[in-house]
């Protein structure tokens, strides 16, 4: 389990919320025969999905295309609420907020949340990270410009 792995799961989370795992089917490859794997490192990402499956389509195609199948099928037939695209779009507009909230700060002020923001659509923050982070710098530049004023 590789930290890209895990940032995107996160980035997948951030864009299309937690709820969207219950839809969600995580298919691990290259099992290469091992049906195992240790969920320690991966438990909190598979406890969230709705079915996970482990492949090798190398050595048994058929096989892991039928599991694969299988379980998109088991999916398919719950009778959970569909998913619909209203997080995808809150998501777009949470990060435009943001970049919104961003461009009004001093220039100053303005590249490490921007480079928070990328990190949000890589999937190495949360929301509450950079809004946390926003805040601070906000409280940060209006105490710099009170100090400014006081100044003059």
């Amino acid at each position: 389990f590789t930290r890209e792995l895990h940032e995107g799961l996160q980035t997948f989370e951030e864009a299309c919320g937690s709820d969207a795992f219950n839809r969600t089917v995580i298919v691990f490859t290259k099992c290469e025969g091992n049906r195992q794997i240790d969920l320690v490192e991966v438990q909190s990402w598979v406890q969230r999905a709705k079915k996970y499956v482990l492949i090798d389509a190398r050595d048994d195609p058929a096989s892991a295309r039928r599991d694969v199948e299988e379980a998109v099928e088991e999916l398919v037939q719950d009778p959970s609420p569909k998913w619909s695209n209203e997080v995808i779009e809150e998501a777009t507009e949470f990060r435009q907020a943001m970049a919104n909230n961003i461009a009004k700060l001093p220039a100053t002020f303005q590249p490490p949340l921007l480079r928070l923001l990328g990190d949000l659509s890589r999937g190495r923050c949360t929301r509450k990270e950079l809004q946390e982070a926003g805040e601070k710098q906000a409280a940060q530049a209006r105490k710099e410009e009170e100090a400014r004023k006081e100044e003059e």
